[in-house]
């Protein structure tokens, strides 16, 4: 939500702000948008949070009005979007810090340790013993869609 709405706000607030661009492999994301309906009439819910990939802040034109696009082509342009928006951030502005992170490597303390550290913020006791728990697991929303 951060690229698609109050980025501006939270830099012009704090300009020694640090922000963590954090993605996933692509074709997991597309695979869990279109099992979990995004984008369809199967799930009514993803209109109150995600955005078209024709809003007027989009960040590259998508390839078609909304009306003309299935749910596939929605789930990829609003991901091309989200991608360019990031860009467009880190272009617009060079003097934040912005770090890149996959998703996948935080599977490995090491490198949750490693960003931690990048970021000047301190492991605790709980941050360990939280990074052991899996949370946000939609296997049985997908399962409903």
């Amino acid at each position: 939500m951060f690229i698609k709405t109050f980025f501006d706000v939270v830099v012009q607030e704090f300009p020694k702000v640090k922000v963590i661009i954090l993605r996933r492999y692509l074709p997991r994301v597309l695979k869990s948008f279109i099992e979990l309906g995004y984008f369809s009439e199967r799930n009514r819910h993803w209109k109150s949070w995600m955005s078209s990939p024709n809003a007027a802040t989009a960040a590259i034109p998508c390839i078609d009005v909304d009306q003309n696009l299935d749910q596939w082509d929605l789930s990829i342009a609003y991901l091309i979007d989200i991608e360019a928006r990031a860009k467009r951030f880190q272009q617009e502005y060079p003097e934040i810090n912005t770090y890149e992170v996959r998703l996948e490597t935080l599977n490995n303390f090491t490198n949750v340790e490693s960003l931690f550290e990048q970021l000047n913020i301190t492991l605790t006791d709980a941050t360990k013993n939280m990074y052991s728990q899996k949370i946000n697991q939609r296997k049985s929303i997908k399962k409903i869609y």
